[in-house]
C-alpha cells in the first residue's frame, strides 16, 4: 500500500472530494474539558457525523447534503458559527456567566444555540440556565451522539434550497415548527423533555436508537414527512451541473466536457469516479478493469448511477479512487 498519508482507510471518504462543507463551532472553557479529550472527541464526532451524511447522500437522490466540520473554540463569546457550548459540573463560573451575557447579547443573530451539560446519569432536555435555546443534560459517554444529532439537522436543513436562505427570524420559527410537529406526532425521543418552555428539537433525536446506533432511513422519513406536511408547495432547486462540479476539490483537473456529458444523461443521482495519483498495489488490476485501461494513470473518469455504488465501493475506501456525487435535475 502507498504510504501517502491520504491513502488511509476512512469511512467518510466522500468528504475528501467536496467543498460542500458547513463549519460550526462548539465553545468550551479550556482544553481540560472531558478530561482533556475534547479534541479527540470532536475528531470522532466529525468522522461519525460525516459517515451518516455520506449514507444520507447515497439514499437521497434529489439533492446534495452538505458535510460538516465541527471546531472547538476556547472562548466565551458566541459567534455566528457557534451552535453549542459544553459545560461540566466544575466549569468556571466566570465562563458560564460570560456565556449567559453573550446569549442575551446575540438575541436572534443565530438560529439556535444549545447548552450541553456533562452529567453522570441523566439524559434529558431542560430549560437552560444560561439562556440557551435548551440544555441537554447528558452522560459523558452520550455526548458524542447528542452533538451528532444537532449537526445532522444543520446539514439536512442546509440541503433544501428553500430553507437555507431563510432570515434568522424565520429560522427561529422553523425550529418551533419542527418541535410542534414532533409534539403533534407524539414520536419517541431519545432524550426526555422536562419543562413547559418550548425547546430545541432535532429529527435525529427520534432517529437515534441507542448511544452508538442511528436509523438513517428513519431519519430521512422523518424529514420527508415534515417537509411534505409543512412545505408541500415548495420545490427544491439543486445547483446546475457546472455549479456542482465546481464544488469538486480538483475541479480544474476534471475533463472540460464532463458537464455536457452529464447533461445528456437521464435525470437522477450519479457518482463520478476518478483514478487518483497514489494507488494501493493490490487494487490496481481491479481499477484498470473498472476503468477499461491497460495501464494505471491518474485522471480517468467513470460515471455510474448512485444505485451501482456498492459494487465499486471497495476501490474508494483507501482513496485510490475519488467519488463525487452529482444530481441531474429533471
Amino acid at each position: 500500500m502507498s504510504k501517502n498519508y491520504k491513502n488511509i482507510h476512512r469511512s467518510e471518504y466522500f468528504k475528501n472530494y467536496t467543498r460542500k462543507i458547513k463549519h460550526r463551532e462548539i465553545l468550551v472553557n479550556n482544553p481540560k474539558v472531558l478530561s482533556g479529550d475534547i479534541q479527540e472527541t470532536v475528531k470522532r464526532i466529525n468522522s461519525q457525523v460525516n459517515q451518516i451524511i455520506q449514507q444520507l447522500n447515497l439514499n437521497i437522490h434529489d439533492r446534495q447534503i452538505p458535510y460538516i466540520t465541527l471546531e472547538v473554540k476556547y472562548c466565551d463569546k458566541i459567534g455566528e458559527k457557534a451552535r453549542m457550548v459544553l459545560i461540566e459540573r466544575d466549569t468556571d463560573e466566570k465562563f458560564q456567566k460570560n456565556i449567559e451575557r453573550s446569549t442575551s447579547a446575540i438575541g436572534h443573530d443565530v438560529s439556535h444555540f444549545i447548552q450541553l451539560l456533562a452529567s453522570t446519569a441523566y439524559k434529558e432536555i431542560v430549560i437552560s440556565p444560561l439562556g440557551c435555546d435548551a440544555e441537554i443534560v447528558i452522560p459523558k459517554d452520550h455526548i458524542e451522539g447528542a452533538i451528532i444529532d444537532i449537526l445532522l439537522d444543520i446539514a439536512m436543513f442546509n440541503s433544501y434550497s428553500f430553507l437555507k436562505n431563510m432570515t434568522i427570524s424565520r429560522k427561529h420559527d422553523f425550529c418551533q415548527e419542527k418541535l410542534n410537529f414532533f409534539t403533534e406526532k407524539a414520536w419517541p425521543c431519545f432524550y426526555q423533555y422536562k419543562g413547559d418552555k418550548p425547546m430545541y428539537y432535532s429529527f435525529a433525536f427520534t432517529a437515534r436508537t441507542g448511544k452508538n446506533t442511528f436509523d438513517v432511513k428513519r431519519y430521512i422519513e422523518l424529514w420527508d414527512s415534515f417537509i411534505s406536511a409543512r412545505y408541500a408547495g415548495h420545490v427544491h432547486i439543486e445547483k446546475t451541473i457546472p455549479e456542482q462540479l465546481k464544488q469538486h476539490v480538483d475541479y480544474h483537473e476534471l475533463p472540460r466536457n464532463l458537464a455536457s456529458r452529464i447533461s445528456r444523461m437521464p435525470s437522477g443521482a450519479y457518482l463520478i469516479l476518478r483514478t487518483n495519483k497514489d494507488v494501493t498495489e493490490g487494487l490496481q488490476p481491479s481499477i484498470c478493469t473498472v476503468f477499461g485501461i491497460s495501464k494505471y494513470s491518474k485522471g480517468y473518469i467513470k460515471i455510474i448511477h448512485m444505485d451501482e455504488f456498492e459494487q465499486f465501493e471497495f476501490l474508494c475506501v483507501n482513496l485510490d479512487v475519488s467519488v463525487f456525487k452529482i444530481v441531474k435535475p429533471e
